[in-house]
């Protein structure tokens, strides 16, 4: 979320934003009017009636459920149903995103230095993620380059070199 708010700041973008924003090219994004991208890679689909799934469109390319790890092929609308979280949230396949490895109190009590790197592809065809990370304590932008090399995902050489002193895990998505 820091990077997502921090990128937004930075262009002039809205964090919270409609489909079309993000697929103007997609006719069918301009009418939605119950969904959200938050920032450029997070699609939500907040539950607005009684129940635990909702219908929803999802714009064109791969997308992957935050919570199940289901894939879903996009310009097209699904009955999703939501899980853990009463919500409906989908991650553009091929995105990785920072998560804190443990939970704190207060954001005072955070721990910036043990992350996890959590990629969200759906098979071993992606060969290269490149990502941003903002961390708010150093107030610093890193570039995050996650390869396929001998049939397992690791960061890049120079992705290591940067995040050396760092405990970074990385993990895939479901």
């Amino acid at each position: 979320m820091y990077t997502q708010a921090k990128l937004s700041s930075e262009q002039g973008h809205p964090l919270v934003r409609a489909l079309f924003f993000e697929f103007p090219q997609d006719a069918t994004s301009w009418y939605i009017e119950d969904e959200y991208m938050l920032g450029t890679v997070i699609l939500v689909a907040p539950l607005m009636e009684e129940g635990t799934g909702r219908n929803v469109y999802l714009p064109v390319g791969e997308w992957m459920d935050y919570q199940t790890g289901q894939v879903y092929t996009g310009a097209a609308w699904y009955y999703i149903e939501a899980v853990d979280i009463p919500i409906v949230m989908l991650v553009r396949e091929g995105t990785a995103i920072l998560h804190l490895k443990s939970a704190a109190l207060t954001t005072q009590h955070l721990n910036w230095e043990q992350l996890v790197c959590k990629m969200y592809v759906s098979g071993d065809a992606t060969e290269r993620i490149q990502s941003t990370f903002f961390h708010p304590m150093e107030q610093k932008m890193y570039e995050i380059e996650i390869v396929h090399e001998h049939g397992r995902f690791e960061f890049s050489d120079a992705t290591k070199q940067a995040i050396h002193e760092k405990q970074w895990e990385l993990v895939r998505n479901k």
